[in-house]
């Protein structure tokens, strides 16, 4: 397995988790709880933790190793609590729900990614809330993300009670719209041949597409044939003579 591989393997029979780094740019609670659970799971004592957390900075997060006091980076948990102040979604909410605000659908974004990153930013937002308070609130800013209000009017008159529920809503709403679309175009297509033939008054010319360049092999085949009766006609004339 390589370096970047998240999980590798001891000498013995169990399994270590890898510590993915942390640049200050991915959110501090997801790395966090990711840390809590190698820590735990790799039996890491204090002096481990301390090591590990430190080994795990690059970016603009190591800028702490430098910046700071040595005696608040040589605690593990002063060091824990002076990256929580600087990364936490707590501390940055006001940032989040600013985004929270202006997010609005791009026009290659999928629902499922639309609805990801909306769920994202609700956690980063509003930590304290809880699970079931922040669906309520994300259910609002998701049908505010759809930059078509027609169809974001739609998804909030089914009144979804859940991210979960507003994206199954949402899919099924657009399959109908893309399926109605292909129906009109084909409709828009039946329409303008008509108008075709009101205005030339004549029939579009269809082709078999199994003849089509064939006429004149055709042609051909005939000549060849008159050229092969005329011939029979002539033998049987020398004969008769």
């Amino acid at each position: 397995m390589g370096e970047d591989d998240d999980i590798s393997f001891s000498k013995g029979p169990i399994s270590r988790i890898k510590l993915q780094k942390f640049d200050g740019r991915v959110s501090w609670e997801s790395w966090w709880a990711h840390f809590q659970n190698c820590a735990l799971h790799n039996h890491w004592s204090e002096r481990d933790k301390l090591t590990f957390m430190k080994g795990a900075l690059n970016g603009n997060a190591a800028q702490v190793l430098w910046d700071t006091d040595r005696f608040d980076t040589g605690s593990f948990r002063k060091l824990v609590d002076t990256l929580r102040s600087r990364n936490s979604g707590e501390r940055q909410g006001e940032k989040y729900r600013a985004e929270l605000q202006i997010s609005r659908r791009k026009s290659a974004e999928s629902l499922s990614d639309l609805l990801q990153v909306i769920r994202r930013l609700m956690a980063l937002a509003y930590t304290k809330l809880t699970a079931d308070a922040r669906e309520e609130i994300a259910c609002d800013h998701s049908k505010n993300a759809l930059k078509d209000a027609e169809f974001a009017l739609k998804v909030k008159e089914m009144d979804p009670a859940s991210l979960d529920e507003a994206l199954r809503i949402a899919l099924r709403l657009e399959a109908w719209q893309k399926s109605t679309q292909i129906s009109k175009n084909d409709k828009d297509r039946i329409q303008r041949r008509r108008q075709k033939i009101r205005t030339t008054g004549k029939q579009p010319e269809l082709k078999a597409p199994g003849f089509v360049g064939q006429s004149d092999q055709i042609k051909q085949l005939k000549t060849d044939m008159s050229n092969v009766c005329g011939c029979k006609s002539s033998v049987r004339g020398i004969e008769k003579s």
